[in-house]
């Protein structure tokens, strides 16, 4: 049985005054939908752990990291979802090894399926939609999950990791390249300001300009995929 705790709302940010969204560049608010959210990940993330443990006999096991505006800290309440990526991964074994289950045999779609169907039967109510996308040839099984009323949309996908750590298939890496992108930005910003010695965190600066073009494209209707959501 899972529960939720109950989370006060915050101000809407499409419409609230702009003093309050600017007091601090939204930082609370996207605070506020991290904590909100962090609940529903877990749960989410021990699920995925249990498919896999079951479906690999223990040897692989699952980590939910996320990317997109997660990862900057950029997330807004009735804007934002989360998106995720599930890393599926050798354990170590009790001599420093790692288990030899080849994650070349498992299919994503049918991972994610099965993550689908383990969710509904705890969450009834639960919404669930598998979609696949991608570009340049490379296709990418989705899972939209919306464990209830109020609850974020989470949208995931599947990494496929080698014992040796690296992405297997092309789409392995491609889901890998959604989080490496996420932190070569964070990396990058980092080394062309680290020897500046500013008296601000350029980080957070970045991540509340991101929070501004977020909500600034938002109300003009032009945020999305086709755009390139901008912030």
């Amino acid at each position: 049985v899972s529960a939720f705790p109950l989370v006060l709302a915050p101000p809407n940010p499409l419409t609230c005054r702009a003093k309050v969204f600017l007091r601090d560049a939204a930082t609370s608010l996207s605070g506020h939908f991290s904590f909100a959210s962090a609940p529903f990940l877990s749960n989410i993330e021990r699920v995925c752990h249990a498919t896999i443990e079951s479906q690999s006999q223990g040897q692989l096991q699952a980590v939910l990291r996320a990317y997109g505006s997660g990862a900057f800290n950029a997330s807004l309440p009735s804007i934002s979802d989360v998106d995720g990526v599930v890393e599926i991964l050798a354990k170590t074994l009790c001599d420093g090894s790692k288990a030899d289950q080849p994650v070349s045999r498992l299919s994503s779609s049918a991972f994610l399926q099965n993550i689908g169907l383990r969710l509904k039967s705890i969450h009834p109510r639960a919404k669930m939609r598998m979609r696949v996308a991608g570009a340049a040839g490379v296709a990418l099984h989705f899972l939209t999950i919306k464990l209830e009323k109020g609850a974020p949309s989470v949208d995931l996908i599947v990494s496929l990791k080698k014992a040796n750590g690296e992405p297997a298939g092309i789409s392995g890496a491609a889901a890998n390249d959604s989080i490496d992108d996420c932190r070569l930005v964070l990396d990058g910003i980092h080394a062309q300001t680290s020897s500046l010695q500013l008296p601000l965190d350029v980080v957070e600066v970045f991540e509340g300009a991101l929070r501004l073009c977020k909500l600034w494209a938002f109300r003009r209707q032009i945020y999305g995929a086709p755009l390139g959501f901008l912030g």
